[in-house]
């Protein structure tokens, strides 16, 4: 692969589009940066949506992966953080796939850590039962908030990630934040 997108060293880029389309040009130094400054955003990302920590890091390596062999295929059609959380969220897919059917041959320990969706700010009472809340919620409510939480998507971002229409990314968020003020016990009016 050649770096002939930019003199500029690619740590002073901000942008992660002209990252990837340097990346898709046959730019090393490009995709590397690029896995250097997304690496801990999808660790997170992984360990949000359930992963422990190990598991996190083979769905990132994964999604990473995914993000070279796409490279030469990119076209910016929408914002690169979109583009990334699709390829994550398909690497997640196939990473519980895998899971369960390891689960119906292996008997797996309990249920699923959640703590780690928790904001460490929190005071320990809050998270466990906030970690409580979440760990009741579909996979599919989940997601759609995590990827609007900490991924920082837009509901038409999430949309597209998830292959679903904008409105039922709105229905998801809307009765995910309901069930989990009920799942705490607080009766606010909805936000």
């Amino acid at each position: 692969m050649t770096d002939s997108v930019s003199a500029k060293p690619f740590e002073e880029h901000g942008d992660e589009t002209a990252l990837m389309l340097a990346a898709a040009a046959g730019s090393e130094a490009a995709y590397f940066t690029l896995v250097r400054r997304l690496e801990r955003p999808l660790l997170n990302l992984f360990q949000r949506l359930g992963a422990q920590h190990d598991e996190a890091q083979d769905a990132a390596q994964d999604t990473f992966l995914r993000l070279l062999r796409a490279a030469p295929r990119y076209k910016p059609m929408a914002p690169f953080r979109a583009f990334l959380f699709r390829l994550a969220r398909n690497a997640w897919m196939d990473f519980c796939r895998s899971r369960q059917r390891r689960e119906r041959h292996v008997a797996a320990p309990g249920g699923m850590e959640t703590d780690s969706l928790c904001r460490p700010e929190l005071a320990p009472s809050i998270r466990a039962e906030l970690a409580e809340a979440l760990s009741n919620l579909s996979d599919a409510h989940r997601q759609v908030l995590v990827f609007s939480i900490y991924g920082g998507l837009s509901y038409a971002e999430i949309a597209e990630v998830m292959c679903i229409p904008e409105g039922t990314v709105k229905s998801r968020a809307f009765h995910a934040l309901r069930q989990l003020r009920v799942g705490m016990g607080v009766h606010a009016k909805p936000i």
